[in-house]
């Protein structure tokens, strides 16, 4: 959901600069305050959401956050400006934040995943050294037993003479 998340997020957010870029230069080659302000508005929000998808695969739960605000930007300046296609990508945004949830559940799963996987060899680990640790031992009293049945049957056994 991460990969998804970043590669939507980057598209989207160059259609948005683009969008927004234009309308900037439109409401200020129109000499009107409300369409240069949505632009600027447009451009932020596009700044944000290429920061948010740069974080959205190591840190997705401050590229969750960054989206949402974003989100908010664009719905706040899509009703007080002329830019209406803010609102639109507030949503967008808004959306986008949502991917960035799952895609930090999607992380913490996976890193529980693993830390279990990790705790299972560790204890394997352990079992191992320790049945490793057994069975020298048993050799090492097996070893004795022969050692001990050797000397027995030397001791028992008449001297041989050799003539």
């Amino acid at each position: 959901m991460r990969i998804a998340t970043l590669i939507l997020g980057l598209i989207l957010g160059a259609f948005l600069f683009i969008q927004s870029l234009a309308a900037a230069a439109i409401g200020d080659a129109a000499n009107t305050e409300d369409d240069g302000a949505g632009g600027a508005l447009g451009i932020f929000m596009a700044l944000l959401w290429l920061v948010a998808c740069g974080l959205v695969i190591p840190a997705p739960r401050i590229s969750m956050a960054l989206f949402a605000v974003a989100g908010l930007i664009g719905i706040a300046g899509g009703s007080s400006t002329d830019f209406t296609d803010l609102t639109i990508w507030g949503v967008v945004s808004l959306v986008l934040a949502v991917f960035s949830f799952f895609g930090y559940r999607g992380k913490r799963t996976l890193q529980i995943k693993e830390r279990i996987k990790e705790e299972q060899a560790a204890q394997m680990l352990a079992q191992n050294q320790q049945m490793a640790a057994q069975l020298a031992a048993q050799n090492q009293w097996q070893q004795q037993m022969w050692a001990q049945q050797q000397a027995q049957q030397t001791a028992t056994q008449p001297p041989t003479s050799s003539l």
